[in-house]
């Protein structure tokens, strides 16, 4: 009897070797054929033929006698079984959720190799979704890792259609476990969520008619035609250049409505000070100083509700509350948020300004609204809101979701694939398209805007979402919506000429074309000089305040000028460093004067960069 069952066993290992060579030729060899069978699909329904054929015998031998023997027997085919798993994971994962053993059925295998395979495995931890390119067919794919709180990462691969939340989501996955592989047949993704949302508009004149929550996903509203080209009230973050004053609010239930269920302590609101710090810090230094922060802190306003224990759509009820306690009320939060930003943009005489609001979740075991949002921001501004542990990100990389979220705020728009953002959607001052979004568009490189700790940690931006932010450089190293050139024009001057001439005029910059809404510029005029017949340049004084501080500047002077005719150029100087065209009059002392005023052209301008604060500049985009 013992003879007998030795032969059966030897016989039963020789079929399932065999079998495991032929598909592996198959598998690694299309060349080679069995009966005609060439293609990918009948190469894997082999692959999974033999697999159920291992499983199979597995089951059969592991509920017969054991000896020695059958004991080798079983561990020889448990690992083939699972080396033909592993090759399936990738191509047909579904297929390895199917082909699976009980928990009874596998304790009756060896001990050794009971652990190789673990079915019906649950694992909770964090996403972190790629595309990346397969090394086979060359085609993107979206790589998902989960990573455990232990620091463990499994590669899953989902066997049906499971929707994929957030690079940072908090995940809970079910499925085959081999190794770090891990075949999905279910997923508790939970419904967190960050957005990016458009940003109601509106002219000067709709103050009193702007739109509430309701609004928020209709078409951005441009700003009325102006003739102003400095920046307007509700342009408070058009791109990412120049100075910004940031309203940090971090707001606190006071129990008049809701049942307050968080409260701040000081500790944990330093946390979020470095944290977001931080944040805005990796911008200084990705675009090599060429945006500063400046931030005011206001802890825990007063409000009566509880703000993350009720949907992200309630905010009109907190942020209301909120901005009314720090002396800013209005009919709709809209009102208020862009009047508390102007007037940090007015203390700060600040290029821009916009606002943080942080809602406590210390005690809420998701981080996030009870609609499942976490962190959100408006399309470009006014404000952007992200929980205290931002659902998977914990607070200590509270820092990765405020630099992605702080993108929004200046015109970049997500990329990473449950956006779903198209990669011709456009975006920013400078309208440009998202063609690095995963949805397989020309690029396809890490970017800060598709979220995740990775792109934030090895400084990641990839060039169409710089475009977005305005800081494409398509000349003289400066950013397009900063390389700008002041323009002179001469006021018309008396004649006969007075004994006393004084010149007097206008400087004013001119800005980079908008290719929709209006064009503005942040460069003030810094200077306005003249020269006498080509001598040694002085120096203009202001028409106004004694200071070039802004945008429009007027100017005046009073040269001495002999008999004869005389030649007078004069040319202004921007924040940037870049120079006017020169502008001229002609001058004749003991007769009439003749102004001729060079023509206005726009070459392209020699500059230098905005002085940049104290930091080590890094390269703005890839070489």
């Amino acid at each position: 009897m013992k003879k007998r069952s030795l032969v059966i066993n030897t016989i039963l290992l020789f079929i399932c070797l065999g079998g495991l060579i032929l598909t592996f030729m198959l598998f690694n060899n299309p060349d080679v054929s069995l009966s005609g069978l060439q293609d990918e699909k009948t190469i894997i329904a082999a692959k999974v033929a033999g697999a159920q054929e291992k499983t199979s015998t597995l089951k059969k031998v592991s509920s017969g006698p054991q000896t020695a023997d059958s004991q080798q027997t079983l561990k020889t085919i448990s690992s083939a079984r699972k080396r033909e798993l592993l090759t399936l994971m990738k191509k047909s994962p579904a297929d390895v959720v199917r082909i699976a053993m009980t928990p009874g059925e596998r304790s009756q295998l060896p001990p050794e190799v009971q652990s190789d395979i673990e079915e019906n495995k649950t694992i909770a931890g964090k996403l972190d979704v790629n595309i990346v390119q397969d090394p086979i067919d060359k085609k993107p794919k979206t790589e998902v890792i989960l990573i455990t709180p232990s620091g463990e990462k499994y590669a899953a691969h989902l066997s049906g259609d499971i929707e994929l939340a957030h690079t940072g989501g908090k995940a809970i996955m079910s499925g085959t476990v081999i190794d770090n592989q891990m075949a999905v047949v279910s997923s508790s993704l939970g419904q967190a969520k960050e957005g990016a949302f458009t940003s109601p508009r509106f002219s000067l004149s709709d103050l009193e008619n702007t739109p509430t929550i309701a609004a928020l996903n209709s078409p951005r509203n441009i700003l009325a035609a102006t003739a102003s080209i400095v920046p307007s009230y509700y342009q408070t973050s058009e791109f990412m250049l120049g100075t910004v004053a940031v309203g940090l609010v971090m707001p606190q239930c006071n129990g008049q409505v809701d049942k307050c269920a968080e409260t701040w302590s000081a500790a944990r609101m330093d946390n979020v000070y470095n944290q977001v710090r931080q944040g805005l810090d990796w911008w200084v230094a990705k675009t090599g100083g060429k945006v500063n922060f400046i931030i005011d802190q206001y802890r825990q306003i007063p409000t009566s509700y509880e703000p993350v224990n009720r949907p992200m759509t309630d905010q009109a009820l907190w942020i209301s509350e909120v901005t009314s306690s720090l002396g800013y009320p209005g009919a709709t939060l809209w009102q208020q948020v862009y009047a508390f930003n102007n007037a940090l943009r007015q203390k700060h005489k600040s290029d821009w300004a916009t606002t943080i609001f942080v809602v406590d979740s210390n005690n809420n075991s998701q981080g996030a609204f009870s609609n499942g949002y976490f962190a959100y921001a408006y399309v470009p501004g006014p404000f952007m809101v992200m929980t205290y542990d931002n659902n998977g990100y914990g607070i200590n990389n509270m820092a990765a979701v405020a630099a992605h979220e702080t993108g929004h705020l200046f015109g970049a728009l997500d990329q990473y694939p449950g956006a779903g953002v198209a990669c011709t959607q456009t975006s920013g001052y400078l309208a440009l398209q998202t063609q690095n979004s995963q949805q397989n568009c020309l690029s396809n490189v890490g970017s800060i805007m598709r979220g995740g700790l990775p792109p934030y940690t090895n400084n990641l931006l990839d060039q169409y979402a710089a475009g977005q932010l305005g800081l494409r450089i398509s000349s003289n190293a400066l950013p397009d919506p900063i390389n700008t050139k002041p323009k002179v024009v001469i006021d018309p001057l008396p004649s006969p000429l007075p004994s006393n001439l004084v010149v007097t005029g206008t400087a004013e910059d001119q800005p980079f074309t908008a290719p929709s809404g209006n064009s503005i510029t942040i460069n003030n005029i810094t200077q306005v000089q003249y020269r006498l017949d080509g001598g040694s340049w002085q120096t203009a004084s202001t028409g106004g305040d004694g200071i070039f501080n802004q945008v429009t500047e007027k100017f005046t002077f009073s040269p001495w000028l002999s008999s004869g005719t005389h030649l007078i150029e004069i040319q202004a100087t921007n924040r940037v460093n870049n120079l006017s065209d020169l502008s001229s009059l002609t001058v004749t002392i003991g007769g009439n004067i003749t102004p001729s005023p060079s023509p206005i052209t726009t070459p392209t301008p020699t500059a230098t960069p905005i002085p940049t604060p104290t930091i080590t500049p890094t390269p703005l985009l890839p070489s």
